[in-house]
């Protein structure tokens, strides 16, 4: 993998470096201000790219071409994106256009209280040549321009080495489009590939349908019959990007834009009392001036309804997304003889690529936090989707100390919400590091790691098994907090999924462990032997069939049994019993559900198919040799979202026929698992060590044809599978000097190309 980001400071370091965050306090006027530097280039870098962080939504232009825009909501979240093409012998400007945060406008009322804007940026140029490289820095040589006038800025502060090592440059950098090429092996292989890869990407979205309004069609426009003038738009998918209006006014007035990124457009209703709070705080308001108006709001929104309401007869040329996914899309690749699994991979990856916007964030409400429990499984996607682990790097930098993140800073803490967090931090790191061999980020979190280990060994009770007890939400919460995944507050006790996480982190943290040469590896291998004999002793239920949670053991977990037969955990006449078990109890026409009994939580019993945890069931499905058991359950899962018109995938759904997600999220990463595990187990390609320096080849003998790529840091691998007289033919072109360690359905041959 490409290391780049490896850091040569001191987290620790508080020398400043020469880049300075500047800004100003307006006191009066709108919140927009323009920063400008002029650069003159005797010769084009090879390479070059911005570094920027704001404390407020900053769109970049290099030679008035946008570039790209930061949300500014959280600090410590840094935009590094290229911009080579858009340089130029001779002079050069740089312009920031810098206003206010993501979730707050110019009437916010902390604004009216302070009576003052406050917005700043630091950002870095970087250009790179064969032999040098030269950054220019914010600093107050560049100029600054407001309705207020130009005046040279404000300095507020210098970034420090140490702050610079720790984020700038684990940024995860967006690329500029470039052409995605294959040997000849990887196309005569993947026969499908090259037309892929030659498709043009989609750069900007208009919508689908109009769903009511009081405008009319006049031509290619929509134009008003009333001074106060509204339209709803649909989409035909949840899109993410920067919007573009264009219309004519009759007369000066103002258009507000609402946009809802779930599957009830009535939210955006903000006249009613239900409105969604949410998609009222995602509006964007903008005046629009008599004649011809061209908008273009830096204020980056995901929507697949938008609502549009203006205050003066309009006609309503161009309305938009100009689009923000990240690059070379296309990289990975799948095809089969059953056309749902195909819209699977498509949807999953669409689904993962709304999500990646500067960093890996939970929905596209842009949160820009970083919940391992998800991250863990979009990690999978993004390797075999896009071959990248540079968003893990720049994800795992960001170290807001909130419940969500899995962070453990102090051992003695116990009242905190999802308890299971911190093992996903910790296998997500290990997954990290099997599939790219990026041992530099074991040793760069690994302290941080071994808190979160040493967190939860100290929830250990004398069994050898952590307890569930319940999360306090203060005095003024009015529920508890919930304990796991499930968002339930009341699964308790010793349950199989926190022991299982748990063993696994211990297992993880080992191997880890003599990677840095830690000498607790031994000592925490043994811990887990005793955990997972503990688990075995105390938690299997012959009853069941499966194993249970002490508090409450009449019912079967999905979770906490898939977990014990993904990692290990049950013995091979266990695991068959547990995977019969979930069938009988779990099993409905739309997935498994979360449990076998009704759970008071909306979001915790078997009324509720979590797509995360179906992915699990079906990779300890793989696993353990029932792979037809396996693809059924996608095809019921994430198949039964499609067939209810899913076109991006849901956080929870329903096992019922109900058209719609169980929440509001129906744009949600972690329910991106089948793209993975269709890559992983049916195509087969997976690490049999670190960065793929031997590949394990076990493809899925259950469909008639396949073809597919997989991108490694060795270079691509394709797979093919054809059926012919009945018997299945599987070839698989492979870098030079790449060990293969193939396990094949039986009567079936494989041909091996090397390139």
């Amino acid at each position: 993998m490409n290391q780049s980001y490896v850091i040569s400071g001191n987290f620790n370091d508080r020398g400043l470096t020469d880049i300075a965050r500047i800004g100003a306090v307006k006191k009066t006027g709108d919140e927009w201000s323009v920063y400008t530097k002029k650069i003159s280039l005797d010769s084009l870098p090879n390479f070059a790219a911005i570094r920027l962080d704001a404390m407020g939504v900053c769109g970049i232009y290099v030679n008035g071409d946008f570039v790209g825009a930061t949300t500014g909501r959280y600090a410590n979240r840094i935009l590094y994106a290229e911009c080579t093409s858009k340089l130029k012998s001779g002079e050069n400007e740089i312009k920031l256009i810098l206003g206010g945060h993501f979730y707050q406008t110019t009437t916010n009322e902390i604004r009216k209280r302070r009576g003052a804007h406050f917005s700043c940026l630091a950002a870095e140029l970087e250009l790179c040549y064969d032999n040098h490289r030269l950054t220019y820095a914010t600093n107050t040589d560049w100029k600054r321009a407001s309705d207020e006038g130009v005046s040279a800025p404000d300095v507020f502060s210098q970034v420090t080495k140490g702050e610079y090592d720790r984020f700038w440059l684990s940024a995860a950098l967006s690329p500029e489009a470039t052409k995605i090429t294959a040997p000849h092996q990887i196309l005569e292989v993947a026969k499908g590939y090259s037309e892929y890869i030659s498709k043009p990407n989609q750069t900007f979205a208009t919508p689908s349908t109009i769903l009511n309004g009081n405008m009319k069609k006049c031509g290619d426009a929509l134009c008003s019959s009333e001074a106060r003038s509204h339209v709803l738009y649909e989409f035909d998918r949840l899109y993410c990007g920067y919007v573009r209006l264009e219309c004519e006014a009759e007369d000066d007035g103002t258009v507000e834009l609402r946009f809802d990124y779930t599957t009830y457009p009535d939210d955006l209703e903000f006249e009613t009392p239900q409105h969604n709070i949410s998609a009222k705080r995602l509006t964007l308001t903008s005046q629009i001036k008599k004649g011809e108006n061209k908008l273009f709001f830096l204020n980056r929104r995901a929507a697949k309804y938008v609502k549009l309401i203006f205050t003066t007869k309009v006609k309503l040329t161009t309305f938009g997304f100009e689009l923000d996914l990240m690059e070379h899309d296309k990289i990975g690749y799948f095809n089969c003889s059953e056309p749902v699994f195909n819209q699977m991979w498509e949807i999953g990856k669409y689904t993962l690529h709304i999500n990646k916007h500067e960093e890996y964030e939970s929905c596209p409400r842009n949160e820009m936090k970083y919940f391992s429990g998800d991250g863990i499984i979009d990690a999978l996607v993004d390797a075999y989707a896009f071959g990248d682990g540079k968003l893990t790097v720049s994800s795992l930098s960001y170290t807001e100390m909130t419940s969500n993140l899995g962070l453990r800073p102090d051992p003695f803490i116990k009242n905190i919400g999802l308890w299971e967090y911190p093992a996903w931090r910790i296998i997500h790191v290990y997954n990290h590091y099997f599939y790219f061999n990026d041992t530099y980020l074991v040793k760069q979190h690994f302290d941080e790691l071994t808190s979160c280990l040493v967190w939860m060994i100290g929830k250990m009770n004398a069994n050898h098994l952590i307890y569930q007890y319940p999360v306090m939400g203060g005095a003024f919460a009015r529920d508890n907090s919930s304990t796991d995944y499930t968002q339930s507050p009341d699964r308790l006790g010793e349950k199989a999924l926190t022991n299982a996480l748990l063993y696994r982190s211990l297992v993880c943290m080992s191997e880890m462990a003599e990677i840095v040469g830690d000498p607790r590896a031994e000592k925490w291998h043994a811990l887990s032997e005793r955990v997972k004999k503990a688990i075995n002793d105390r938690l299997w239920s012959d009853k069941l069939g499966a194993y249970l949670d002490i508090y409450d053991p009449t019912y079967v977990p999905q979770d906490g049994n898939a977990l014990c037969v993904l990692f290990g955990i049950a013995d091979k006449g266990r695991a068959a019993t547990i995977l019969k078990t979930l069938q009988k109890t779990t099993w409905t026409p739309y997935g498994s559900t979360v449990s076998s009994k009704l759970d008071p939580h909306p979001f915790a019993g078997n009324d509720t198919v979590s797509p995360l945890m179906n992915t699990y069931e079906s990779e300890a499905r793989f696993l353990s040799g029932d792979g037809d058991g396996a693809v059924e359950l996608l095809r019921r899962c994430f198949g039964g979202m499609i067939a209810k018109g899913a076109t991006s995938f849901w956080e929870y759904c329903p096992a019922n026929d109900s058209p719609k997600p169980k929440h509001f999220t129906s744009c949600h990463a972690w329910s991106t698992g089948c793209t993975y595990l269709l890559g992983a187990y049916v195509l087969g390609i997976r690490p049999d060590s670190a960065g793929y320096e031997r590949v394990h080849f076990e493809p899925y003998g259950g469909f008639e044809y396949f073809e597919g790529v997989v991108p490694t840091d060795r270079g691509l691998i394709a797979v093919r599978c054809e059926t012919l007289d009945g018997k299945q033919k599987f070839t698989i072109a492979v870098p030079k000097n790449t060990s293969v360690n193939s396990v094949l359905p039986e009567n079936s041959t494989l041909e091996m190309i090397e390139y």
